[in-house]
């Protein structure tokens, strides 16, 4: 298993909150969790990565940063786009009102 810790700060934070989708503007970094699994291994890999997780909430770093998409995420909403959901759940359904880009933790769904 890989732990990656993506710097932030500088540019990124330059940025309110509120201006962009990305709400994570005053973070340290963003983590990104690999591990390969197989279907013998799943299982058992989808609980380890779920207690670095835990242990990253833990030390208080929790949210989600929507281009890391993790199906078990509780309230994956909030945490992925923060105080700028209702706005973009708003243009999500104005511009598409058809459901194009729907999935499963798809702004049409949140």
């Amino acid at each position: 298993m890989s732990l990656i810790l993506d710097a932030l700060g500088g540019a990124v934070a330059d940025l309110g909150v509120q201006q962009s989708a990305f709400p994570h503007r005053s973070a340290f970094a963003t983590a990104q969790i690999y591990a390969t699994a197989t279907a013998a291994s799943e299982d058992e890999v989808t609980r380890s990565v779920g207690e670095v997780v835990a242990g990253l909430a833990d030390l208080g770093i929790d949210g989600g940063y929507v281009n890391y998409i993790d199906p078990a995420l509780p309230d994956w909403a909030t945490c992925y786009y923060g105080p700028n959901l209702p706005r973009l759940r708003s243009v999500a359904h104005d511009y598409d009102p058809d459901r194009v880009f729907d999935f499963a933790q798809s702004l049409l769904r949140a």
